[in-house]
């Protein structure tokens, strides 16, 4: 998609996710301009449980589940479908996954750095610092103590 499309149609679908929803136009520019398209196959092992990390995914095609294992048991958290972020742990707060990541489906993902969406927050409005920055750390601080 990144390769074949122009950069105004990949703005436009970061646009519908929701939490670059209220970014103005040159914000979303900046953001394809200075992120990056990684297409995978399926069984792709994006992070795992432990694992520091730097980016913040966007899947834009096909579907990916989020999951923790305990022994030999496995525990599906989510599955996600595009538009849509995950692994935002590991761009926000202490930088560490509490859960694993893996591809479901051949699929594509925009990775975006801890660094750009800090310089998004010099771009963006003051709506996308509240909206923006609260809701991860929120999750951060919903995890309990001893899963670190």
């Amino acid at each position: 998609m990144a390769g074949n499309l122009s950069a105004y149609r990949q703005s436009d679908f970061l646009a519908g996710v929701d939490l670059f929803k209220r970014l103005p136009e040159s914000c979303l520019n900046l953001l394809v301009k200075d992120s990056r398209v990684l297409d995978c196959a399926a069984g792709h092992l994006f992070f795992q449980v432990g694992e520091l990390g730097n980016s913040l995914f966007v899947l834009e095609k096909g579907h990916v589940r989020t999951f923790r294992s305990y022994g030999d048991r496995t525990l599906t958290i989510a599955r996600i479908e595009p538009p849509a972020i995950f692994g935002e742990m590991g761009c926000f707060g202490q930088g560490k996954y509490y859960f694993s990541a893996e591809a479901l489906h051949d699929s594509r993902v925009r990775l975006i750095s801890r660094d750009t969406i800090e310089g998004l927050l010099e771009c963006a409005s003051g709506e996308f610092r509240r909206d923006g920055i609260r809701r991860p750390r929120r999750i951060g601080a919903s995890i309990p103590a001893g899963e670190s």
